[in-house]
Formats: structure tokens, sequence, C-alpha cells
């Protein structure tokens, strides 16, 4: 089944994805991977985070307020990777630093 047949082109034909659940008789984590796997392949779906719902365009307006807000959830990912990657170095540290202290105490 390709998602791509059942969501509208244009974003006065957006489709939700309730809506997409209801037409393909899958569930909601279903039908989002299958969006996720459409866009892997190529396929431009566009959800403009507004509630519209999901839609096919090649109107470069639509394409570009994609293509930021990806950009921006990314980035804000990015951001938190940093926190996370400094928490679990700061975790190991403590760590070696335990170890440390209880092989001396062993001797």
């Amino acid at each position: 089944m390709n998602i791509v047949d059942f969501i509208g082109r244009g974003r006065e034909n957006a489709t939700s994805r309730e809506e997409l659940c209801r037409r393909v008789n899958l569930s909601d984590r279903k039908v989002r991977k299958l969006i996720e796997k459409a866009r892997k392949r190529g396929e431009i779906i566009i959800n403009d985070g507004t509630g519209v719902g999901y839609y096919i365009s090649e109107d470069i307006a639509d394409l570009t307020a994609q293509y930021r807000m990806n950009q921006h959830r990314a980035m804000s990912i990015l951001v938190q990777q940093k926190y996370l990657r400094r928490k679990i170095k700061e975790a190991e540290l403590e760590n070696v630093k335990a170890e440390v202290l209880l092989a001396e105490i062993k001797k």
C-alpha cells in the first residue's frame, strides 16, 4: 500500500491523520510509519503543523515552509542531544570516580 495514494493534493485537500487511519483501516502509529517511509523514499508530504492535515504539494511556498519547520525541529533535537550527551558523560565520569574510589578502598 502506498499511503500517498490516500493523501490529497494541495492544502485545500489536506487529509487529517484520523481520516487517513479510517481510509486505510490502520492504527495511527502504522499510518505515521507509512508516512515516514514514504518521506524516506522522497515523497513530499506536507504537514504545516496547523492541524489542517497532510497533503501533497509542489507549491514553492509550501515546500519552503515545510523545510523551515523540519529544520527547526532538527535543530531543537540537536540542542537536546547536546545536553543529554553532557549528562551521560558526567554520569560516566562519576561512575569511573566511584570505581576508582572502591578500588582504593579494597586495597
